[in-house]
């Protein structure tokens, strides 16, 4: 009789069990049919710039923002206690002017839409039981002109810069024949840590934040 009903038990869970499994893909293909279906997948970001849900125009629309933004501000740095901001363009006159870093919007959604099969329910599927755990961040594309930005900086950070000096032997003669001997210390030289630099730099680059 006990076994009888351990056996009842276990098939009156199963079938809860298989209703709720059920029941949740229902209604997590209710919200893909109604929400995401040609959208974005959930999860899905550049950076801070959440990209869920949104049509394939206005992730391109939002992305073409966001680079604009940083493209027109440029990106700023703070180094020691001094603060510069890295132009997208150097202009050495009104005629003559170099990018030093530029987005590639068209590439960049390439890699949105490779990362969200937007007509799939099970593409949706993976993408919504991943971001319970994380969400998935896509880089932009960018060239950024290396020289030209160190070259910038160089000139911006100077003042921050201290050549280095080996330690010397003087003579100095005073009256008559009194000669008198020093010696100069060495001075220690403080330089501009540029890879560092660059980290930041393109740390920032593919994720879209301007600080």
């Amino acid at each position: 009789m006990e076994k009888r009903n351990n056996k009842q038990k276990a098939i009156i869970f199963s079938v809860v069990f298989l209703l709720f499994i059920t029941l949740g893909l229902g209604v997590i293909y209710f919200n893909w049919q109604n929400n995401y279906r040609n959208r974005i997948n959930p999860g899905i970001k550049i950076g801070q710039v959440d990209l869920s849900g949104l049509t394939k125009d206005q992730a391109e629309n939002k992305i073409d923002v966001e680079a604009n933004r940083l493209e027109t501000s440029g990106l700023t740095m703070s180094y020691a206690d001094k603060q510069v901001t890295l132009p997208s363009v150097i202009a050495l006159n009104t005629d003559l002017s170099f990018p030093v870093f530029t987005y590639d919007r068209e590439k960049t959604m390439q890699k949105v839409l490779s990362a969200s099969s937007q007509n799939s329910f099970f593409s949706y599927l993976s993408s919504f039981v991943t971001k319970v755990f994380s969400d998935q961040n896509i880089e932009m594309v960018y060239s950024l002109d290396k020289d030209r930005a160190k070259s910038f900086l160089s000139e911006n950070l100077k003042d921050l810069e201290i050549k280095p000096l080996d330690a010397s032997f003087t003579i100095k003669k005073n009256t008559g024949y009194d000669l008198s001997f020093a010696i100069e210390p060495e001075r220690v030289g403080k330089q501009i840590d540029y890879d560092s630099a660059f980290d930041h730099i393109e740390e920032h680059l593919k994720n879209l934040d301007s600080k």
